[in-house]
């Protein structure tokens, strides 16, 4: 299923660790994203360069932005001249589940431009056991240390109220996910928020749906028929991933399907599976 791209160090460790994954790789080149300038040694000789940026919202060389979209434009350039990107700082003015998804971008653009590994230091101590969850299953620890006592729960689904059946429509789902009827031309805004609360009781993130509730007909069909498409492809992306687990590492699949249920990533995951699929058969 292709190589992981993220993995998580803890801050006790980071740069013990960063430094031990930079030289056991033989990378050259690794760039540092962090609000602490002073605890990341920069190191210039011939056989590393090691770039720290502050991330800071006074502007000035060598600072980095640390609003959501800034600071992920400075990892885009960054993937060009560095072998390897460090993040100790995230990007403020989020929540801990927008974070999630600022970091499934981030995933994105790394893999698009098949770009270095990342390294993202990870403070399960001041984070809630629920979105450490989700940070850990896109970037699982470098290093496991069992001496660390790191409380992470597993992610849970999102809640939602159980909605009163309705014509035409098949029963909740409770046991995995599966295809639902597609909704007919015309359908009501009722049928639609049912619809919505069906597809979160399945687990996934259809927050891109919400607007659809308030649009003017034309207009939420359109929003409604673009993510149901990603809903059905992700289920069958699911199914596909299920059949090839056992030729996969645990992490991997914990790490896709997470994606899937976050309708992020699809033709990545589409791709690796086509390519798993292919040597299957040869």
């Amino acid at each position: 299923m292709g190589r992981t791209r993220l993995h998580a160090v803890r801050p006790s460790h980071a740069v013990h660790d960063v430094q031990r994954f930079v030289l056991e790789h033989g990378f050259r080149r690794p760039v540092v994203f962090t609000r602490s300038p002073d605890a990341w040694p920069s190191t210039s000789n011939e056989d590393l360069h090691m770039s720290v940026l502050w991330c800071t919202r006074r502007p000035g060389p060598d600072r980095v932005p640390v609003d959501a979209d800034g600071l992920l434009r400075a990892v885009q350039d960054a993937i060009a001249s560095h072998d390897t990107i460090v993040l100790d700082a995230l990007p403020d003015g989020l929540s801990g589940s927008e974070i999630t998804k600022w970091l499934l971008r981030v995933d994105d653009t790394i893999s698009e431009q098949n770009g270095p590994p990342l390294l993202l230091v990870v403070d399960a101590a001041s984070n809630s056991d629920h979105v450490v969850a989700q940070w850990l299953t896109l970037a699982p620890w470098l290093v496991e240390d069992a001496t660390v006592q790191e409380k992470v729960a597993a992610p849970a689904q999102p809640e939602a109220s159980v909605p009163e059946p309705f014509p035409n429509d098949e029963p909740e789902v409770d046991e995995g996910v599966q295809h639902l009827t597609t909704l007919p031309p015309g359908f009501s805004v009722d049928a639609l928020r049912r619809r919505l609360l069906q597809w979160r009781r399945m687990g996934f993130d259809v927050s891109d749906l919400e607007p659809a509730l308030d649009a003017e007909p034309d207009r939420m069909e359109t929003l409604y028929r673009d993510v149901e498409q990603r809903v059905r492809f992700a289920i069958d992306l699911e199914r596909r991933l299920d059949a090839c687990a056992h030729a996969l590492e645990p992490k991997h699949v914990e790490r896709d399907r997470f994606r899937l249920r976050q309708l992020t990533g699809l033709a990545d995951i589409a791709s690796s599976l086509d390519n798993l699929e292919r040597e299957a058969l040869e």
